[in-house]
């Protein structure tokens, strides 16, 4: 579950921009490939560091694809609200813009797995596979031997992972609509937002029941959806870069940042989330 007093730490991670360039976003995980770029150019632990940086660069662009999707998803939803014409073409767009939203985010989060793995304490720490999901069940796994891998990856990353188990719950959403032919089906005028459910071919209820997102029985707010993961996403990726930092020991600064006007949509369906949980909408 989300809480507003995450919201709130979530959103001091981004600053308002101009209208032109946008918004920013400042993080330790940009600050944290900002260090290790300095490193690289010193010559310190290239092999490591050059592993880390390019999936730390994989990473930020993932973030920015997705700042950059909500940001079409609302620009054509206003496009929309004043071309009655455009408005099939609207949800179609959407649809695949939603689809994408999922592919991004799971394989940002896929890549903190390799990072965590080639800075475990003992690598190669490798678990059944090469994604989140199989470091999580890997770490989690009760057992005797436990306390094996739990110190082969390092407390800290152990911790980290096995406190965010929510990846896996996005990663079935992710995993249906790419390899079980599942759809995002938008409903609605753009009046109403962006309002959408999940379908498995000839399966209904949709897939989407959490009642956070949900406008009726069937139908979730893409909104307060994206609000939600995003503000999950935000909160982990600080707390994977100070570990991260950590392992390299390696001192964080706060001169970095992410520009996106995506960033000022991610704000507003924050606190469009925020208002929803505290009742006021």
């Amino acid at each position: 579950m989300v809480s507003v007093d995450d919201i709130r730490r979530a959103k001091t991670l981004i600053s308002i921009g101009d209208r032109e360039q946008g918004s920013c976003l400042s993080s330790k995980l940009i600050n944290l490939q900002t260090e290790i770029h300095i490193s690289l150019a010193q010559r310190q632990k290239e092999e490591t560091y050059q592993k880390v940086y390019q999936k730390l660069t994989a990473i930020i662009f993932g973030l920015w694809n997705i700042c950059t999707l909500l940001e079409r998803i609302e620009w054509t939803r206003q496009y929309a609200l004043g071309n009655p014409d455009f408005i099939h073409t609207w949800r179609n767009f959407v649809s695949v813009d939603i689809r994408q939203f999922h592919v991004e985010i799971i394989s940002l989060i896929d890549y903190t797995a390799e990072i965590l793995r080639i800075t475990a304490k003992s690598p190669p720490c490798l678990g059944s596979g090469r994604y989140y999901s199989d470091l999580y069940e890997w770490v989690a796994k009760n057992g005797p031997e436990k306390s094996k891998r739990v110190k082969k990856l390092g407390q800290g990353a152990a911790d980290l992972v096995e406190l965010n188990s929510w990846p896996k719950d996005l990663g079935v959403i992710r995993n249906v609509i790419v390899h079980g032919g599942s759809y995002a089906l938008v409903f609605g005028e753009p009046r109403n937002g962006t309002l959408f459910q999940v379908y498995d071919i000839g399966r209904f209820p949709g897939r989407l029941g959490e009642n956070t997102f949900l406008v009726n029985q069937h139908v979730a707010d893409f909104e307060l959806y994206s609000a939600f993961w995003l503000t999950r996403l935000f909160l982990f990726l600080e707390d994977f870069a100070a570990v991260v930092g950590e392992s390299l020991k390696l001192t964080l600064p706060t001169t970095s940042w992410l520009i996106s006007g995506g960033l000022d949509v991610v704000q507003l369906w924050m606190d469009k989330l925020a208002d929803k949980l505290s009742g006021r909408i």
